[in-house]
């Protein structure tokens, strides 16, 4: 049993060359076998180091959930909100943290930047994730249909800033008891293509394709191969208006994953 998971990012057509579109960053990855760990983040400011700040907070969050063995343990174990509360407030105040020194080295503390960060724990237990701000998660186990775990509203959506004073309150955290054999994160920008704007619900021809990659892959190369020609698809790149990142992971349980 184990996980194949990847992360690649692709930047929207800008109507204007003299705009500049938000960057993103994400990472995933593997404690031991059938545990995987991963963040994303974007920034809708319109500034020359957005990518960089997207970064900073993947990085530092991944870097406490690895440092913090224990508790990383103990959540993968028994992944309850209750049990993660205290590991996500904790990593929230050190992204924001760490975003704020960053904006202080480079000389743009008047700048106003909404960095937002989604971080994601999966085990055989179950998937355990927050949410500061924008970005979806979509899962599918075993002969279910596709479920986001968090609400969804791509024209009423109200992102908050991690670095905000109120980001600890606007946390989002979201938990799924048992194995999801596919599991897809995203920032914002892919919302309008991969979620109902009606009903708010995820786009089972948007994640088709990506949950049977997941279910044919056989390694992180694979996933990633066919993450990147999703995301270099022309029907796909014509209808992007925001950077996207995108996570993909799917669990393989005695050598088969069905799609």
């Amino acid at each position: 049993m184990s996980w194949h998971a990847a992360v690649d990012y692709r930047k929207a057509k800008a109507e204007n060359p003299s705009l500049s579109p938000a960057m993103d960053y994400g990472e995933v990855h593997k404690v031991g076998e059938d545990v995987i760990i991963a963040a994303l983040s974007d920034d809708i400011g319109e500034i020359i180091p957005s990518h960089n700040l997207a970064r900073v907070a993947v990085k530092e969050a991944i870097t406490n959930l690895l440092e913090d063995s224990h508790y990383l343990a103990k959540l993968v174990d028994c992944p309850e909100v209750g049990t993660a509360t205290p590991l996500f407030q904790k990593l929230c105040e050190s992204v924001r943290s760490a975003l704020i020194r960053q904006l202080i080295n480079d000389r743009n503390t008047s700048l106003v930047l909404s960095p937002t960060l989604i971080v994601i724990i999966a085990s055989p237990a179950g998937t355990i994730a927050m949410r500061v701000g924008d970005g979806s998660i979509v899962y599918r186990q075993s002969g279910r249909s596709y479920v986001s775990m968090f609400q969804q509203d791509p024209e009423n959506a109200d992102p908050t800033s991690i670095v905000a004073p109120n980001a600890l309150e606007k946390m989002e955290i979201a938990f799924q008891p048992g194995i999801a054999e596919f599991i897809c994160a995203s920032t914002g920008g892919l919302i309008p293509l991969s979620i109902q704007e009606t009903e708010h619900r995820p786009r089972a021809p948007f994640f088709r394709p990506l949950d049977q990659c997941a279910a044919m892959a056989e390694t992180d190369d694979d996933i990633h191969r066919g993450l990147r020609a999703f995301l270099r698809s022309a029907p796909f790149i014509d209808h992007l208006q925001k950077d996207c990142t995108l996570m993909l992971g799917g669990y393989r349980s005695n050598g088969y994953c069905a799609a």
